[in-house]
């Protein structure tokens, strides 16, 4: 992984001494071509979460069950059932 103090960024500026563009080594730049496409591949914020087997397990029943149409209980239901 890079550091920010490791990059040995050059800049170079215009007239007035603004900084216009930056110089890497190759070698810094393809590596930050690397890391910018691991994250890419990496988009998904649920990528490499864990879940607990029984958690995901109730997922997928309740994904599968909106698949189906099934609506899940009311509030008042749940309420009652949690004696609420």
């Amino acid at each position: 992984m890079l550091k920010v103090k490791d990059l040995q960024v050059q800049y170079i500026t215009n007239a007035s001494g603004e900084k216009t563009a930056v110089v890497l080594p190759l070698e810094v730049f393809q590596e930050l071509l690397e890391t910018i496409s691991d994250l890419d591949e990496d988009s998904d914020p649920d990528t490499g979460l864990l879940l607990q087997a029984s958690l995901q397990a109730r997922l997928e029943q309740q994904r599968k069950s909106v698949e189906n149409g099934e609506r899940g209980t009311t509030l008042e239901a749940a309420r009652q059932r949690l004696k609420l």
